[in-house]
C-alpha cells in the first residue's frame, strides 16, 4: 500500500456504482486516504459478488448498501441511514452508470429509436425504461 496523496481521516464518502471496476478502485482510494466510506450498487444478480462483500474486505468502519438511486424513496432512505450513522456526510463519487456490457442486462432500444448497442455517441443515450434484465 503507497501512502495516500492527501488526508480524508474523519471523513465520510459514498461511492455510487461501487460495484464495478472503477467504483471498487473509488472505495478503496478512499478507504486508503483514511475516509469511511459507504459502497452503494444495485442488489447482486446472479453470479456478482454482493455489496456486503466489497465493503467487508475494507474494513469495519465502511458500509455496504444495496440501493438503486434513481429512487428518491431509495435515495432519501440512503441519507438517513448514513446521517445516523456516520452523522455527516463529506464526498460523494457518483459513479453509476447504466453499462450495457454488464452480464444479464442489455439494452433493447436507444433512445433514438435504431442505434445498435455498442454505437453510442454523445447525442444518443440508453433510454433507461428500455433496459431489460
Amino acid at each position: 500500500m503507497n501512502p495516500p496523496a492527501f488526508d480524508l481521516s474523519g471523513s465520510t464518502a459514498v461511492v455510487t456504482g461501487a460495484k464495478g471496476l472503477l467504483g471498487k478502485h473509488h472505495c478503496i482510494a478512499l478507504a486508503d486516504a483514511g475516509a469511511s466510506v459507504i459502497a452503494i450498487d444495485l442488489p447482486s444478480g446472479e453470479g456478482w459478488p454482493g455489496i456486503a462483500e466489497l465493503s467487508g474486505t475494507l474494513g469495519q468502519r465502511h458500509m455496504g448498501v444495496d440501493a438503486d438511486i434513481t429512487s428518491p424513496e431509495s435515495l432519501t432512505h440512503v441519507r438517513d441511514m448514513i446521517l445516523a450513522h456516520y452523522g455527516r456526510l463529506d464526498v460523494l463519487v457518483n459513479n453509476a452508470a447504466l453499462n450495457p456490457r454488464t452480464p444479464g442486462s442489455r439494452c433493447t432500444t436507444w433512445s433514438d429509436g435504431n442505434t445498435p448497442c455498442g454505437s453510442m455517441s454523445p447525442e444518443r443515450s440508453c433510454a433507461a425504461r428500455n433496459w431489460e434484465a
